[in-house]
């Protein structure tokens, strides 16, 4: 690749959902974090919005209304659409390549550094990261010291610290083209959960990163990594290598309250989600193997002189909190 066809900083938009009718305080300051970590870059950031409610919009759009590299689109409506506020933000991109982001994710500019790197040299413009969930603990150590740290914290088993890896994660980076070519996300899914991994099983398809296979129809939760099975080993392997290196996102902590209307609409979710997986596959009669697909690396890790035995650990990480 010369140069003049490198990815830079300028070539990038990194998009982020944002709903008012939860955690305003809360969400406003992340939007102040992210304003004095990248105000001054040349990323470009543009957040996908609700305008209803109006009060707290407002205030969105007084921070970043002076601000050159900051913009929003905004859906009229109170309830929120992950999916059409995404896809309402990639209608204003104007630049070759996407990052997905959520707005609880420190705006690390080593790691955005990183992504351009990993961008000039993917091979299909496409990688994903690794995410870190941070404790409130974690919280702390992260404002006064880096990721970094916190990194080597999960792999020294620090759970006070660090809830879990997640690892697949929905923080991705790809070229415009081909997720405009895939119609972004499907706007058929409400509210929260798994619109992203539909989103995504069709992009790393469209690819060729991953097969339409019965064993997406596999839908079991992980505590380690490298236990994953079904779709989620199946999106994870394409970038295991992200995991050797320990460059991680992290997910800053913050309260959830799951009787939220807007954790509510995870079962309708993921009845569209395994229907929407039942008509890509083509082969019905096809076994369901559920094997651990990321076994098969034990003895790639090993040959790091890493200790990477965390990443095979089925710990219960609030076991080793207060």
């Amino acid at each position: 690749m010369t140069d003049q066809h490198k990815i830079k900083a300028q070539d990038l938009t990194i998009i982020i959902p944002l709903d008012f009718n939860r955690r305003v305080l809360d969400l406003l300051n992340r939007v102040r974090l992210f304003i004095k970590c990248l105000g001054h870059t040349q990323f470009k950031i543009i957040f996908g919005v609700n305008s209803q409610p109006a009060l707290p919009f407002k205030f969105f759009q007084h921070l970043i209304g002076n601000i050159p590299n900051f913009d929003f689109a905004a859906a009229p409506c109170q309830v929120l659409h992950l999916s059409r506020i995404r896809n309402l933000a990639l209608e204003e991109v104007h630049t070759s390549h996407v990052l997905f982001l959520d707005i609880d994710i420190y705006p690390d500019l080593d790691m955005l550094s990183r992504v351009i790197e990993d961008l000039n040299a993917s091979k299909n413009n496409l990688v994903m990261y690794p995410c870190l969930y941070l404790s409130q603990k974690g919280n702390k150590v992260l404002f006064k010291k880096d990721s970094h740290f916190l990194a080597q914290a999960y792999y020294d088993y620090s759970r006070d610290l660090v809830k879990h890896l997640a690892f697949p994660s929905s923080i991705i980076t790809c070229d415009l083209k081909s997720i405009q070519a895939i119609s972004g996300f499907d706007e058929n899914f409400i509210g929260y959960a798994y619109e992203d991994l539909d989103f995504m099983i069709r992009l790393f398809h469209a690819k060729n990163l991953i097969e339409y296979s019965s064993e997406l129809l596999i839908d079991e939760p992980y505590l380690a990594p490298m236990m994953s099975t079904g779709f989620r080993a199946m999106l994870a392997e394409p970038f295991i290598y992200k995991i050797l290196e320990k460059n991680y996102f992290m997910h800053i902590f913050h309260k959830k309250d799951q009787k939220q209307e807007y954790y509510k609409s995870k079962k309708y979710n993921k009845l569209l989600f395994q229907s929407k997986i039942n008509q890509y596959i083509i082969n019905k009669d096809e076994p369901i193997i559920n094997n651990y697909r990321l076994i098969q690396y034990i003895e790639k890790f090993k040959k790091q002189n890493n200790n990477y035995s965390v990443l095979w650990a089925e710990i219960s990480g609030h076991k080793f909190r207060k």
